[in-house]
């Protein structure tokens, strides 16, 4: 029955851990599609662009 467990936990924690990968390859994909965004549109965002983007 601990083995079970055991096994149910790790194989939980390792779904989680996948998760998690995911989220903070996502979250830096949209970094990298946002810092060359703005590259390419020559310099910082200003609120006008920004607010135009909502």
């Amino acid at each position: 029955m601990t083995s079970d467990t055991g096994w149910i936990v790790e194989a939980v924690a390792r779904k989680i851990d996948f998760a998690a990968y995911q989220n903070v390859a996502a979250l830096v994909g949209e970094f990298l599609v946002s810092a060359a965004t703005t590259l390419r549109e020559g310099g910082r965002p200003t609120a006008d662009k920004e607010m135009a983007e909502i």
